[in-house]
């Protein structure tokens, strides 16, 4: 029986089990696995990982630990370092904020101290890693946090002027939020 055996530190890896024995209808096997809790061992520095399992569990019925996981996750993120040249902590924020886009205001509001963190450490000498920031606040309940990131971190005067492309990105995330104001 996989379900007893499987190493559950691999988010990946269990996502994948989740997944094909929810596809097989092998409900006892699923409930087994389910019962060893992987959302509480799961091996939190994979990011894609982590998302996989997260949506597993979302599908497998597991909302209680996916909402774990999260919680988990998030912790996990926030304390990782975000000083410059150091961003694989803001990355992996990004990438579980974009996933949580499509889960619903429940997740964007569990989230509230992962978006508080990613604003807190924006990268704004990676323009383009904020333009993305930028574009995903609204869409996880935090659109009323794009003005005070913007004014915060000084972003339109941290974006390199010689970088045409850079600049386009910022000044089209700025339209997408509707905060041309800003660009004056």
């Amino acid at each position: 029986n996989p379900a007893n055996s499987a190493d559950l530190t691999d988010p990946a890896e269990v996502a994948d089990l989740l997944n094909v024995l929810r596809d097989i209808g092998a409900g006892l096997q699923l409930g087994t696995l389910l019962g060893r809790d992987p959302a509480a061992i799961a091996d939190l520095g994979n990011i894609h990982g982590v998302i996989a399992l997260w949506k597993g569990l979302r599908e497998a019925g597991a909302s209680d630990q996916a909402a774990a996981l999260l919680d988990r996750t998030a912790t996990h993120l926030t304390a990782l370092d975000a000083s410059p040249g150091t961003r694989d902590g803001y990355w992996a924020a990004t990438a579980l904020l974009s996933e949580a886009r499509r889960a619903g205001s429940a997740v964007a509001a569990q989230l509230s101290p992962l978006v508080d963190w990613a604003i807190a450490h924006v990268a704004v000498n990676e323009p383009r890693l904020t333009c993305w920031l930028l574009h995903l606040l609204p869409q996880v309940g935090a659109g009323d946090r794009t003005g005070s990131l913007l004014a915060d971190h000084h972003l339109i005067d941290a974006v390199p002027l010689h970088d045409p492309g850079k600049v386009a990105d910022l000044f089209d995330e700025l339209r997408q939020a509707r905060l041309t104001d800003e660009i004056d």
